[in-house]
């Protein structure tokens, strides 16, 4: 009975952590016309980790399910030159 009670709490406590692990977050940020955004900075709000968009707008980081993600987006203007 002591082997089966240890058992079975080895198995809460593997479990416990197996939920606690961060899982793989992928996606892709796009403009409004549907285009990919190239070098946005997708991270998690608490800012503890991050990653930036690819030039195809994809991203992958690790995060957990409650963690929430925030997408920034530096722009600047390109003018020609004459």
């Amino acid at each position: 009975m002591r082997k089966l009670l240890s058992i079975a709490m080895l198995f809460c406590i593997a479990s416990s952590l197996a939920l606690a692990q961060d899982r793989r977050v992928s996606g892709k940020v796009t403009d409004s016309a549907g285009d990919p955004v190239i070098g946005a900075a997708v991270m998690l709000k608490d800012g503890s980790t991050g990653a930036v968009t690819s030039n195809d707008g994809y991203f992958t980081l690790e995060a957990d399910e409650s963690d929430v993600l925030v997408v920034q987006v530096s722009a600047t203007r390109q003018w020609k030159s004459l």
